[in-house]
């Protein structure tokens, strides 16, 4: 047993140079700034969420839906922006959107590495 308490942040940085897609019932990983790391099943694959930011509502199509497996949420509020990524073969399949009716949303990576001409760098 591992008794360093930095381990598990430092294994889920050792993640895979490409992306890859995403499916149902796939099994996830990520570390966020709130609740550190967490592991979940993607169980939505075109969820439609409406998001309210500082009195301003956006809309987020196609969306990932991510469920819990351990603890007992994946994500919250302060975990925006944490890579999710097979959990694996820690290949990035998405970003943390937002937190909402006990599920996790997160934006597929791909369109996003595309959308800003970017790639993942290890």
């Amino acid at each position: 047993m591992n008794t360093d308490k930095n381990y598990s942040e430092r294994r889920l940085c050792m993640v895979a140079s490409h992306s890859t897609d995403c499916h149902l019932i796939q099994s996830v990983r990520k570390h966020g700034r709130t609740t550190a790391q967490t592991v979940g099943v993607i169980m939505d694959l075109t969820a439609n969420i409406k998001y309210l930011h500082h009195g301003k509502q956006a809309v987020f199509l196609d969306q990932l839906g991510i469920n819990s497996v351990w603890p007992d949420t994946f994500g919250l509020q302060g975990d925006s922006g944490a890579l999710i990524v097979d959990a694996v073969h820690r290949n990035p399949v998405g970003l943390l959107v937002a937190v909402g009716a006990g599920m996790t949303f997160a934006h597929r990576i791909g369109p996003v590495l595309a959308r800003f001409n970017a790639r993942i760098v290890v």
